[in-house]
């Protein structure tokens, strides 16, 4: 992974993390939000604004990090498909953020999963 890459999934990996958690918050979701009023609560609220900025940047980085695989001939061929699979990084990110600013925690069972992804991603790259 060159440098560049690893610039924009970085990038990608904060803003999506930031993009769920900002939304992630009980108090702005929690309720039924099935009539107008709710949802334009939400639509409104100055976090579904920024957390729309960060979704929308790590959109942008995903194309930049599928720019950069293109143009390395080891994955030119696959370089979607792969920086998809890259895209699965964020979920550290999101893991943290919402631990620290959620109080959310994974089971067990939860950290097993997460594991075997990333020794996956791991193999897909090496």
């Amino acid at each position: 992974m060159n440098i560049h890459t690893f610039f924009w999934t970085l990038m990608f990996c904060i803003c999506n993390a930031t993009s769920i958690f900002l939304l992630g918050e009980k108090s702005l979701i929690k309720g039924s939000l099935n009539n107008w009023e709710s949802f334009f609560k939400i639509i409104f609220h100055w976090k579904f604004t920024a957390s729309m900025f960060f979704a929308v940047v790590a959109r942008a980085s995903f194309i930049m990090i599928n720019n950069s695989l293109l143009r390395d001939d080891k994955f030119a061929n696959s370089s979607t498909t792969v920086t998809s699979f890259i895209s699965i990084l964020s979920l550290i990110f999101i893991v943290i953020a919402n631990y620290f600013f959620l109080g959310e925690l994974l089971n067990m069972k939860q950290v097993i999963g997460a594991a075997i992804l990333l020794i996956g991603l791991y193999v897909m790259l090496n």
